[in-house]
């Protein structure tokens, strides 16, 4: 799960070198698809040998192992998707305010603690962001309205996704097929 989350807000910002990157990045990606698919191969072995149990990584190392590491296990989880909602929050707000400075009402008018990174304090340590909170309030709402409601939210961003991805690397792949015939000419 958190592979998928870090790797859909990773794919926006890494798409360029994916059309014309090196044989490192390409590796690196394939490994990460295999720890990807041996973790879901794990996890279904434990749901087969754990049945009529609802699956999950709290309940796999209550089962297998005892209270403290379920314990050690579910802080983990906690923290890990605590730290994967923030970053896509404040990537998120930046799309957003991206998206806003495209009209020329909004145009130079946003201030830096709503989007583009924050407010910095503290030489850069500390950084304040007002429409993230607000973006994971709003997706909240939507995810509490009922399973209905999140599903079309959830497949419209999938779609958009989706098609965004197409779109880059579509024009990717034109500019790389122009800049080989300027090199020829």
């Amino acid at each position: 799960m958190n592979c998928l989350i870090y790797a859909s807000v990773e794919l926006f910002l890494l798409i360029v070198f994916l059309v014309c990157c090196n044989a490192g990045v390409t590796f690196s990606f394939i490994l990460a698809g295999l720890s990807c698919v041996l973790n879901a191969l794990c996890y279904a072995e434990l749901a087969s040998r754990l049945p009529a149990v609802v699956g999950g990584a709290y309940l796999y190392a209550y089962s297998a192992f005892n209270e403290l590491t379920a314990f050690l296990v579910f802080g983990q989880l906690m923290i890990d998707y605590h730290i994967g909602a923030a970053s896509i929050a404040r990537s998120l707000a930046s799309y957003v305010v991206t998206i806003l400075e495209m009209f020329p009402v909004f145009k130079d008018n946003i201030p830096s603690w709503i989007g583009h990174g924050g407010e910095e304090f503290f030489g850069g340590t500390l950084s304040i962001n007002l429409l993230a909170p607000f973006l994971l309030a709003l997706l909240t709402v939507i995810l509490c309205l009922g399973v209905g409601e999140s599903s079309i939210v959830n497949s419209f961003m999938t779609v958009l996704k989706v098609c965004i991805l197409a779109h880059r690397v579509i024009v990717e792949y034109c500019v790389q097929m122009l800049m080989k015939d300027v090199r020829l000419e």
